[in-house]
């Protein structure tokens, strides 16, 4: 659905559509990404997000979680451009990897810290929601293509 505009004054004989609802799955893919950047990590005085971490986690962390950051990084930009792309396996494929992505610096993060570290709301509150809704909206985006190919 979207809202159609005939035409304007400094546009005539043109027709202009906007895009005003979104799928089921972008909107649970949005939720899941706003948690992920709202996943709360101990600093060494006050909590830090996730998305900060993303940022200067490239310069600052250990190599093997530059690399795993680097990787998230790129798997969100890759989400991003492919948002704009029709639905595809290919398209699929790279959520399903992007999730794979997305997941491997928190669970290193969890093997190489003890849980204590990790006992809050503001960790594992989005983190599960994350982690339930992210694979949901992949669902969600391949029962859409099953139904759009019939």
């Amino acid at each position: 659905m979207g809202l159609v505009i005939n035409s304007l004054p400094a546009f005539p004989n043109t027709r202009f559509y906007f895009k005003i609802q979104s799928s089921e799955f972008e909107i649970m893919r949005t939720i899941a990404i706003l948690s992920y950047f709202f996943i709360f990590l101990p600093g060494s005085m006050i909590l830090i997000p996730f998305g900060l971490l993303l940022l200067a986690g490239l310069f600052t962390a250990e190599p093997l979680l530059r690399v795993l950051l680097g990787f998230a990084d790129i798997a969100l930009i890759t989400i991003f451009i492919y948002s704009y792309k029709p639905y595809s396996r290919t398209r699929l494929l790279i959520e399903i990897g992007s999730f794979i992505t997305l997941i491997l610096p928190l669970a290193l993060m969890l093997i190489n810290f003890s849980w204590d570290w990790f006992n809050y709301w503001l960790f594992w509150i989005p983190l599960v929601i994350f982690t339930i809704s992210f694979p949901i909206s992949i669902y969600q985006m391949y029962k859409k293509h099953q139904i759009t190919k019939t």
